[in-house]
């Protein structure tokens, strides 16, 4: 018997069966780790039925994304000669950080927010990377269109104006001036991981945040401010609304929760709910 030949053969089966269990293992851990997860999103689906609580379509996003660090732009006389201003007086504050335009006459817009913006584009800047806000805007008052990074909002404290168009309307609808701020963006660090919809969602219920039978009226993916100033580092957040009333900032990364209800009700001495 040729001993060495044998010897051969056994070591590379038994190489081969080490392959195969140890790919049964991998397999049968994923297996349960997918059940773990699946498991895990459908509590929560129950919990939040059982709670009453309804939500809207949750949107489709990438599974990871970016910080991006937003500085704010200083607006040049040379930047500022490309808006058109043969029906508007031009006004720049100080630091040149935003700029004020009045119309001499109020232009007319038939009243959608699409339209306002489509007016404003000639007399704007990168009018193209803003979108509308409906809850920062006052119904007949003002409308308030926020900065974008990729398409998704920027979101700031709702009393900070950084990264926003801000419209002013007359008593008949039109617009009489806005004013305008900018934010020069750029993604910064690793990709990393982000929450899913529900789980922003479950993150606001297991804190306290939601009431029995709540609706969840809106909820979006943007990036929030973390840290305000002349530079800010902006999160991937998710803008949650409740109710068409209250609003909530989930930190997509690590979960954390800004409340701007909590000052709200503090300024007014309602409840938060």
């Amino acid at each position: 018997m040729d001993w060495s030949r044998t010897k051969t053969i056994f070591i590379i089966t038994f190489f081969v069966l080490d392959l195969f269990l140890g790919y049964q293992l991998y397999q049968k851990e994923t297996d349960n780790q997918f059940e773990y997860i699946s498991e895990s999103s459908v509590k929560i689906e129950d919990q939040l039925k059982d709670a009453g609580i309804t939500y809207v379509q949750l949107p489709e996003v990438p599974k990871k994304l970016s910080h991006v660090i937003g500085e704010t732009y200083t607006f040049s006389k040379d930047k500022l000669a490309e808006v058109n201003s043969d029906e508007v007086i031009l006004a720049v504050s100080e630091d040149n950080k935003s700029f004020y335009a009045s119309f001499d006459e109020p232009i007319t817009i038939i009243g959608t927010e699409s339209e306002a913006k489509n007016v404003l584009s000639s007399y704007t800047l990168f009018s193209d990377e803003y979108m509308f806000s409906k809850h920062l805007s006052e119904k007949g008052k003002e409308l308030v269109f926020i900065q974008t990074y990729d398409g998704r909002p920027i979101y700031q404290k709702e009393d900070s104006p950084n990264g926003q168009m801000i419209v002013q309307l007359d008593k008949d609808g039109h617009i009489k001036s806005f004013s305008q701020t900018y934010l020069k963006t750029s993604e910064e660090g690793k990709e990393q991981e982000i929450l899913t919809a529900i789980k922003a969602i479950n993150q606001l219920y297991n804190k306290n945040k939601l009431d029995n039978e709540d609706k969840i009226t809106q909820i979006e993916l943007g990036y929030y401010s973390l840290i305000e100033g002349k530079v800010q580092v902006l999160a991937p957040t998710w803008f949650v609304e409740v109710n068409d009333k209250r609003h909530y900032y989930v930190n997509a990364i690590n979960g954390l929760i800004d409340d701007p209800n909590i000052e709200a009700t503090l300024e007014t001495g309602d409840d938060e709910q």
